[in-house]
């Protein structure tokens, strides 16, 4: 905008420079028939330092705007609607285990006792000389009762019966009792035999003792009847005990002289 200075004022005299004069009041005149020259704006004050001060604000501000977005590390920014910031949970403190009784110990199992071992049955002893066993043929349809009433050693008379050498004769009493069914061939004198101590088997020798127990189809055993005889074996001179056996069932003898 232009400003108004009124009607220019003539200069009383003329200046040297013959442009501009004093005036009484302080402002400049024209010399008379010189136009006064526009106004110029009075120049800028030199070292003025609001551009940097404000530089200097604008900053601040920045640098306190970016503070603010970028917060302490695990902060939760404030919502924008105006409601607080929710609170971050805490860790649960783990229950003490003060008030939690203790399990007791289970007890170890007591050792089962081990079983004992059953005994090893005994072999029953075999009856002894005197004793009656009774007996079943293989076809079932005789039973007797048959007893070894003695066992000797003899000495045959004829002298052309005679053992083998380092043996000799014994004569086993034998009493067979038919009880049941028809034994008339259950039973004979082959069917026995004899053994000494050291586990050798001797069978019966030829009918030299007299009476022999018979064959036993000669013996005619019907339930009730009974049959009674010599058996006659070579045993060692050495051995003095044994058993007699009839099958299954044996005798057992010692002391033999």
């Amino acid at each position: 905008m232009t400003q108004n200075w009124g009607t220019p004022q003539q200069c009383p005299a003329v200046d040297p420079a013959g442009v501009r004069c004093a005036l009484a009041d302080g402002h400049q005149g024209t010399h008379s028939g010189v136009p006064a020259p526009a106004f110029a704006p009075a120049p800028a004050k030199k070292g003025s330092k609001k551009p940097l001060v404000i530089g200097a604000v604008v900053v601040v501000l920045l640098l306190a705007a970016i503070g603010s977005a970028g917060g302490k590390p695990g902060a939760s920014p404030a919502p924008s609607n105006g409601q607080p910031a929710a609170a971050v949970p805490t860790s649960t403190a783990a229950p003490s285990a003060a008030g939690t009784p203790a399990a007791t110990d289970t007890p170890a199992p007591t050792d089962t006792p081990s079983p004992t071992d059953t005994p090893a049955p005994t072999d029953t002893p075999a009856p002894k000389v005197g004793a009656t066993i009774p007996i079943t043929n293989s076809s079932g349809d005789c039973m007797a009762d048959v007893r070894v009433m003695s066992i000797v050693a003899w000495k045959s008379t004829n002298q052309f019966v005679t053992p083998d050498a380092g043996n000799r004769f014994v004569t086993v009493d034998v009493l067979v009792k038919a009880t049941s069914g028809d034994c008339s061939s259950a039973i004979s004198y082959t069917d026995f035999s004899i053994t000494d101590a050291d586990g050798y088997v001797y069978q019966a020798e030829a009918a030299w003792r007299e009476p022999q127990l018979p064959y036993s189809q000669d013996m005619h055993l019907a339930a009730g009847r009974q049959a009674r005889g010599w058996v006659t074996f070579q045993f060692p001179k050495a051995q003095h005990g044994g058993t007699v056996t009839l099958g299954t069932v044996a005798w057992t003898f010692s002391g033999l002289k």
